[in-house]
């Protein structure tokens, strides 16, 4: 039996070899490969997790934007408020009418025999002198109508502009600080932990121990989210000067009892803001040194004024911490020139046009719908009547068109729709409409994203 086997074994000794041989090979081949394709899992897995992970932090970035936008929305509107004051124009209009009111009732207490005496002809002089008064103040009221038309439309339309202005540069400043942190802290975990799986890294990020590490490395960060000030508080205002140079010269020419479709009113309001667009926009506002104006200069100070800015905005504990390390000031530099880059883009300006027009537009469908339900408050509805006297009486027998208005009557629909947009409340329908166009989502992505700065 076993010298059988034997022979067995010696005739086919060589195949034998070389079958062990193989199936040694296959077994190391097929371990290699089980350890090579759980190795791709794990991989994927982990690219799976960075990629959710990712999509979260940008997901809770943008909630963040907009939060940020309504916490900075009073700041923004007290000072265009205070320069365009419709309401106090609207209260010299009031108290003119009541003082007018109040002269014809006294006129009525005039009778035939006070005029035989001669101590009522003084009377009569003094009313003729407050007649000529009278003429003056219809003038002054004729002035304050003027007022009243160009400052609403102003005041709606800054509103509007610096509002699109400001939710674009909080996407911007906010994903280039987020995407910051968020590599900043996953290097840190890299150095500290070697192999570590990026799956883990969602527990370590809201880790109490992530946010106490050095804190110089905010100080750029803050110093960098210091300059919306110069949008809240001068920006604001030379768009308010720019916007006012075109609503003048668009509507001078249209009377306040000038009838209007709300068709032919968006086409006022469209010119507008095609002037505005291109002066802020396309560079063909010049300043007063003879330089292009953009929205670098609505949005950001001058080199020259960051430091001013800073010092304004921040404590002395803050400034003297900044100037102590010079990398703040580089880190600083090269966060404000990505933003500047992204500023001269032509993606940003398309934003700028989409996010105003759909701000606009959403508003004068309020309007529209107001003035067909005639819901119109009734200080508006006599201070609308009250043109009869202030205005100038061109067209005044032209018969009314059933889908017109007059000028006054939108105007006095649009102040209360303004208001609206002053309304701070998270569910507000036309700044949640202006923050989430997804034209804004894109240009956030590719901050987000741009992690080869």
């Amino acid at each position: 039996m076993f010298g059988y086997l034997r022979q067995v074994y010696q005739r086919h000794k060589k195949k034998l070899v070389i079958a062990t041989g193989v199936a040694a090979f296959s077994y190391l081949i097929s371990i290699y490969v089980r350890h090579k394709l759980k190795d791709f899992q794990e991989q994927l897995k982990e690219e799976n997790a960075t990629r959710e992970l990712i999509k979260k932090r940008f997901t809770q970035t943008q909630k963040d934007c907009y939060m940020t936008f309504l916490s900075f929305l009073p700041v923004l509107i007290e000072p265009i408020y205070k320069e365009l004051d419709v309401e106090q124009i609207t209260k010299e209009l009031k108290l003119i009418r009541k003082n007018k009111n109040t002269s014809l009732d006294d006129k009525s207490e005039l009778s035939s025999s006070d005029i035989t005496s001669s101590s009522n002809l003084n009377r009569i002089k003094e009313r003729m002198g407050e007649g000529q008064t009278k003429s003056n103040a219809r003038k002054n009221k004729v002035e304050l109508w003027q007022d009243l038309k160009h400052k609403s439309i102003t005041r709606f339309l800054t509103i509007i502009y610096s509002e699109t202005l400001l939710i674009i540069l909080l996407h911007l400043q906010l994903n280039i600080i987020s995407r910051k942190s968020y590599l900043k802290t996953a290097l840190k975990l890299a150095s500290n932990n070697q192999g570590i799986k990026l799956i883990d890294l969602e527990k370590n990020m809201d880790s109490p121990e992530m946010d106490i590490d050095d804190t110089d490395e905010d100080l750029p960060e803050q110093a960098f989210l210091s300059f919306t000030w110069w949008l809240l508080n001068k920006g604001s205002m030379e768009l308010k000067s720019i916007i006012t140079e075109s609503v003048e010269s668009t509507f001078s020419g249209v009377s306040l009892r000038q009838e209007l479709s709300i068709e032919e009113f968006d086409n006022l309001i469209l010119q507008v803001q095609k002037d505005v667009d291109s002066r802020i926009l396309e560079g063909s506002c010049l300043t007063e040194g003879g330089e292009r104006f953009g929205l670098e200069n609505l949005l950001l100070p001058s080199p020259e004024d960051e430091f001013t800015l800073l010092q304004n905005t921040n404590t002395v504990k803050f400034i003297s911490s900044f100037n102590a390390n010079v990398s703040n000031a580089q880190i600083l530099q090269k966060m404000n020139s990505e933003l500047k880059g992204y500023l001269r883009g032509s993606q940003v300006a398309q934003l700028v046009r989409v996010i105003s027009s759909l701000g606009i537009s959403n508003i004068l469908d309020r309007v529209h719908d107001g003035l067909l339900h005639k819901n119109v408050s009734t200080d508006d509805a006599k201070g609308v009547s009250d043109l009869q006297e202030s205005a100038d009486e061109r067209n005044k027998d032209t018969p009314k068109r059933e889908d017109s208005w007059k000028l006054a009557l939108i105007l006095a629909t649009l102040t209360p729709q303004t208001k609206e947009l002053t309304n701070r409340h998270v569910d507000n329908s036309i700044l949640y409409t202006m923050n989430n166009v997804s034209g804004l989502d894109d240009l956030s992505a590719s901050v987000y994203s741009n992690f080869d700065l």
